[in-house]
């Protein structure tokens, strides 16, 4: 979608008359035409009804008219952002994620928006809600069911959106003597020791330490992951843990499924906000619904 094709589009529905419209924006008339038929191509709805004295809105159109205006009203916003220098938002994220996240969502928006400097701010899952309480605007948060972030933050006012969901895996060093075995079994956990980052607070991967011989908390993830290369534990981590798939490709870590049942290997991932959010924070917002890899 162009933006042309928005400006346009509230023209013609403004003054009810394509010629009109391309009189105003110094274009040829099929050139509007042109625009008004690829965008409700787009949109898959017929936004204009033609007669002699003019085109007026359909039921459809009505509703198109004001998303446009509201993607518009953005796009000034920007605009006048930008004269007056970069822009800097705060978006909350566990630890795991903060990588992930700059890999592949923040650089490509930067890319396109490079007035819009977007920092990941990392938080324990389990302080998420109450960060929105002390100021926080945006947050992408794992295992929200676990910690009943979700919850709390509905209850503050704020809107959830499902990115999709993600899968633990076991990481374990490529020398651990269960590193060549195919399938691993509940029993091959009982004799191990399992890390987990916990930032001096209980995680949620803690909830799988019961199925282990130990457990190891460290408040630092480069510890946790040195064990793990050490052969000295094991960590269960999303798979999207950039430093875990960095290291499995290196040859340094190997990846298992988690062979329990009856708990959740598919957690999900949300995005979390505050009902109003500055132009550039919208503008983020929507990168990040629309471009989370694996969305639904």
């Amino acid at each position: 979608m162009r933006l042309e094709w928005l400006e346009y589009f509230i023209t013609t529905a403004n003054v009810g008359s394509i010629s009109a419209a391309a009189e105003r924006h110094r274009v040829t008339r099929p050139a509007v035409s042109t625009a008004l038929r690829k965008l409700e191509q787009e949109v898959g709805r017929e936004l204009f009804l033609k007669g002699r004295a003019g085109v007026t809105l359909t039921a459809e159109g009505v509703q198109v008219l004001e998303q446009a205006k509201q993607v518009m009203a953005i796009i000034e916003d920007m605009r006048a952002g930008s004269a007056a220098g970069p822009v800097d938002i705060v978006v909350d994220s566990q630890s795991s994620l903060v990588q992930y996240l700059n890999e592949n969502i923040v650089a490509p928006f930067r890319t396109l928006h490079p007035n819009i400097h977007v920092r990941l701010r990392p938080v324990h899952i389990g302080d998420a809600a109450e960060e929105f309480r002390n100021g926080s605007r945006m947050s992408v948060v794992l295992d929200g069911k676990e910690a009943r972030v979700l919850e709390r933050v509905r209850h503050f006012g704020c809107e959830t959106v499902l990115l999709g969901t993600v899968r633990r895996k076991i990481f374990l060093g490529s020398g651990h003597r269960l590193a060549g075995k195919s399938t691993l079994e509940p029993e091959d956990l009982k004799s191990e020791y399992i890390a987990y980052y916990s930032g001096g607070l209980n995680h949620i991967s803690g909830r799988y330490a019961p199925y282990f011989a130990g457990e190891y908390r460290l408040a630092d993830m480069e510890d946790v992951l040195s064990l793990a290369v050490r052969n000295e534990a094991v960590v269960i981590l999303p798979e999207l843990t950039v430093r875990c798939a960095r290291l499995v490709r290196k040859g340094a870590l190997v990846e298992k499924d988690i062979p329990l049942t009856g708990i959740e290997k598919n957690p999900p991932i949300h995005a979390v906000r505050i009902p109003r959010l500055s132009s550039a924070e919208e503008l983020f917002w929507e990168y990040l619904i629309a471009n989370f890899p694996g969305r639904p």
